[in-house]
C-alpha cells in the first residue's frame, strides 16, 4: 500500500462536491489516525469540520479533539491530553455507536484503554495500544512501513 502524502487541504464547500471532498478528507484522516499521525489527521478533519453542519459537524469535532488529545499524549502533555479527551468523549457520547461507517463505540473503548494505561505510565503507551479507527465500507489501514 502506498503511504498517503499529507498536505494542508484546500477549503471545501457544502454542496454535493463538498460532501465528496469531506468524505475524501475523512478517509485520508482515518488512514493517518491509524498510523498514529494524529496531528495530520486532526488537520484534515478540521477542513471537513469547517464545511459540515449538524450531527456531521459534531462527529468531526469529536474526532478532531480525540486526535489532538492523542497527539498531546504522544508529546508528553498528559494533563492537556486527558483534559481534551474528556471534551472529545462528551461529544462522542452524544453520537450513535456507529456513525458515518465508523465504530465509535470501539473508538471510545480503545481511547479509554489508552488513557487508563497512560495514567500508570510516565510515557505514552506502546504502539500496540494505540487506538484504531474502525471504518466499514472503506479499506482503511496503515501503510506497511508503519508499525
Amino acid at each position: 500500500m502506498v503511504e498517503p502524502s499529507w498536505e494542508r487541504p484546500k477549503r471545501v464547500s457544502c454542496d454535493d462536491s463538498g460532501l465528496q471532498a469531506r468524505i475524501r478528507l475523512y478517509v485520508k484522516g482515518a488512514v493517518l489516525f491509524n498510523e498514529g499521525r494524529f496531528f495530520e489527521s486532526h488537520e484534515l478533519w478540521e477542513e471537513a469540520w469547517k464545511a459540515a453542519d449538524g450531527l456531521e459537524k459534531q462527529f468531526y469535532h469529536a474526532l478532531i479533539q480525540t486526535a489532538a488529545a492523542l497527539h498531546h499524549a504522544q508529546r508528553g502533555n498528559h494533563k492537556g491530553a486527558t483534559s481534551l479527551w474528556a471534551k472529545a468523549r462528551a461529544k462522542l457520547d452524544r453520537l450513535p455507536s456507529l456513525y458515518q461507517h465508523t465504530d465509535l463505540a470501539s473508538l471510545r473503548a480503545d481511547v479509554e484503554r489508552f488513557f487508563s494505561a497512560l495514567g500508570s505510565l510516565s510515557t505514552a503507551p506502546q504502539t500496540k495500544m494505540r487506538p484504531i479507527l474502525k471504518v466499514t465500507g472503506f479499506a482503511i489501514q496503515a501503510s506497511e512501513s508503519s508499525s
